[in-house]
């Protein structure tokens, strides 16, 4: 087993460098978001977001030159094959060759840095433009030499223009793509000569006014060989969150209206978005565009994530464990310890004897007889035995207002004893008996908020325990004993949950309103959750406001107005940019539409709640910025949850 790196803690886009190791690695899941729906692929401007470790940038480099000439040449590798078919059915990949120039271009801080020169602001743009017109040109060239197998920038006279109308005066007789570089590099030496001297007046780099190459470097311009290109051009911006944000308002808008025939896709973290792009879902007026949320894509199909997430943990430990271990999840043990069996045993004698009394009352003699002589045993007749004790406080609350003391039947136990109860009664369990709720690789997929990052970082951890296990047992035997218990995957769970928390305030900039929210809506969910008759089965792990309210404040950003109602939008607008809470709008519940903030199914860990969807509580705009102002108060006589 190779112990020299954790798989789980790398980033398959950034780490694994060489090609053929990443194809190993990817998952051809991830290509759901395109795939559902294959005219998103190259009939409209894709613009993909998530939260960090969404899985933006390694979706992107699997369309690059290198990575697609590793899929053909390695086609007939058991691990490759259906990748190779699978591009190869969407024409990506056709007579084993690739059919997408694809290049990406990053934004990193020179970008940035061109907001600090001492120039006017459309002066600033169009060195932007023109930084960003020398960099696409020399991507594109590249990626053509690469699929070609042309050495760069050597050969790249054997790349000609059909056309050069489109190109600025000063470049109108470039021909070739060995001109076009040439150009590009002395205008970046240029540009990066400004940044250097920052508070130089007068610039000599020559700006543009608009991304004139897209019109240039098109499939229908470009010969290779005295041959056309017969290949897609694809160009891809990948964290286009890291411009400020009058660069990428403009670069969007751009990109919108120039209408290039070159295809083009858009990568940035939910961050990046303004305040009203949240609350107005993002979306942007122009031209035909699909908006890919990776993470609300995976919520809508939590089965495929699950697969998603299941393929690549066992993926990378098939990669690390050299086929040592055959898979991750069954690692996952779902057996308790011997300490756990006790506690289960002693929580059911105490239940039966607390239960057992009420016998006395004969409304409730048939239900108590019923889990009497029931042949379960273990945990599951446990938590048989705490429903009964959640449907029978349900029954004194209503019995106190309709006066009803017949007695009760067993048909009608059964009319109640439905599984949301059962997942109540196991959360209540845990808390009550410290018995293990977050385990199981089910668990561990939901844990991970349809975010791939948030789901390896907790398989990581993990994963430390099975190499553990593997180098403590003995040679020989070294495969055998390998699972983690339900104890140690809990114990994992908790302390990552914990440690998500106290990061934050390094992520955030109003990390200290931020954590103050979450905090208030964890522990009123605690609160509701928690109480004896579980009347949300099996607990509460969201807020919902009105959608009124939600366009309220949507309408006090648009207008940039003032008051606690801004500071609370901006606060719950953070929240869903870094992943913390989950949104859904327009839920139709009570006659009205609602806007739903879900914990982070990871911060439901934290405050031991449960991973459903569906338990929310409705509140007004004055109780959340009351929550802001002056944390939360339990209006609970006394907090049945033990801090």
């Amino acid at each position: 087993m190779k112990v020299n790196y954790n798989p789980f803690f790398k980033r398959a886009s950034e780490f694994f460098e060489p090609d053929p190791l990443f194809i190993k690695l990817y998952s051809i899941d991830s290509l759901n978001v395109f795939f559902s729906d294959v005219n998103k692929l190259w009939n409209e401007l894709n613009i993909i977001r998530s939260s960090p470790g969404g899985g933006k940038t390694t979706l992107l480099r699997l369309f690059t030159p290198n990575v697609l000439k590793a899929i053909v040449a390695n086609k007939n590798q058991d691990d490759i094959k259906e990748i190779y078919n699978i591009l190869t059915g969407y024409e990506i990949i056709s007579n084993d060759s690739p059919q997408v120039v694809g290049t990406i271009i990053s934004f990193i801080d020179e970008y940035t840095e061109l907001d600090y020169l001492d120039i006017n602001e459309i002066g600033k743009t169009r060195l932007f433009y023109s930084l960003l017109n020398s960099k696409i040109t020399i991507s594109i060239l590249r990626s053509i030499c690469h699929l070609h197998d042309l050495s760069f920038p050597d050969n790249l006279e054997q790349i000609q223009l059909v056309s050069n109308e489109h190109l600025p005066l000063s470049l109108s007789k470039a021909t070739n793509g060995k001109e076009l570089v040439e150009w590009a590099y002395e205008i970046e030496a240029k540009i990066c000569d400004e940044i250097d001297s920052l508070f130089s007046e007068d610039t000599s780099a020559p700006g543009f006014d608009s991304l004139f190459i897209l019109k240039v470097l098109t499939q229908a311009n470009i010969l290779v060989n005295g041959k056309p290109l017969e290949k897609r051009v694809l160009l891809m911006f990948d964290d286009v969150h890291n411009l400020s944000t009058n660069f990428r308002m403009k670069l969007m808008k751009h990109i919108v209206d120039i209408r290039s025939n070159i295809h083009i896709w858009i990568s940035e973290r939910l961050q990046a978005l303004t305040m009203s792009e949240i609350f107005s879902d993002g979306q942007i007026e122009g031209r035909d565009l699909s908006i890919i949320d990776l993470e609300k894509h995976w919520r809508d199909k939590p089965s495929k994530f699950a697969k998603f997430a299941k393929n690549v943990a066992n993926k990378r430990v098939l990669s690390a464990s050299e086929n040592e271990i055959s898979s991750f999840d069954g690692c996952l043990s779902e057996k308790f310890s011997d300490e756990t069996i006790s506690q289960i045993n002693e929580a059911k004698g105490i239940l039966i004897d607390e239960l057992c009394k009420l016998k006395e009352n004969s409304r409730y003699s048939n239900w108590i007889e019923s889990r009497e002589n029931s042949s379960l045993s273990g945990l599951e007749e446990l938590i048989e035995w705490r429903t009964l004790k959640i449907l029978i406080k349900r029954d004194q609350n209503k019995q106190q207002k309709s006066l009803n003391f017949f007695e009760l039947t067993e048909d009608e136990l059964n009319e109640q004893d439905g599984s949301d109860v059962k997942k109540a009664a196991s959360l209540f369990l845990s808390k009550d008996y410290n018995i293990p709720y977050y385990f199981g690789f089910d668990t561990l997929t939901r844990l991970g908020s349809c975010n791939i990052e948030q789901f390896l970082s907790i398989s990581g951890e993990i994963y430390e325990i099975i190499v553990s296990k593997y180098f403590t047992n003995n040679y020989f035997n070294r495969t055998k004993g390998l699972s983690v218990s339900p104890e140690e995957q809990e114990r994992i769970i908790n302390k990552i949950a914990e440690n998500k928390f106290k990061q934050l305030n390094r992520r955030i900039s109003n990390s200290s309103e931020v954590l103050k929210f979450i905090e208030a809506i964890g522990k009123h969910s605690q609160d509701e959750t928690y109480l004896e008759n579980a009347p949300i089965s099996p607990g509460v792990n969201g807020i919902a406001i009105s959608m009124d309210d939600r366009n309220h404040l949507n309408k006090l950003i648009l207008e940039n107005a003032l008051g606690p109602y801004k500071n609370l939008a901006k606060i719950i607008a953070s929240c869903i940019s870094f992943n913390l809470l989950e949104v859904r709008l327009n839920y139709r519940c009570k006659g009205k539409e609602w806007m739903v903030l879900y914990l982070n199914r990871l911060l439901c860990a934290k405050y031991k709640l449960p991973l459903n969807y569906g338990g929310f509580r409705e509140k007004k705009l004055i109780d959340l910025a009351t929550w802001v102002s002056n944390g939360y108060v339990s209006k609970n006589a006394y907090n049945l949850w033990k801090q």
